[in-house]
């Protein structure tokens, strides 16, 4: 736990658009809230390589769940959540 946040996972997000490489990402309980999860739910619908993204024990809610299981629709990469 780094306690990323919201500013530092919209951060993370935006490398995520152009990332070409990295393929796991852990962001297990880093203070994550709906914010931050809006922000990786966009990228991951452009991003290609991410095959696992860890987000469990952040403050995400129902509405947050949604967006990101919408960013999953525009994702063939991602295997485990």
């Amino acid at each position: 736990s780094n306690n990323v946040g919201d500013a530092g996972t919209i951060s993370i997000a935006q490398s995520l658009w152009t990332n070409t490489t990295l393929t796991e990402l852990e962001m297990a309980s880093n203070g994550i809230g709906d914010e931050g999860v809006r922000a990786l739910a966009e990228a991951l619908g452009h991003n290609t390589t991410l095959t696992s993204l860890y987000l469990g024990g952040n403050h995400v809610s129902g509405f947050g769940a949604r967006l990101l299981a919408r960013g999953l629709l525009h994702n063939t990469s991602v295997r485990d959540l």
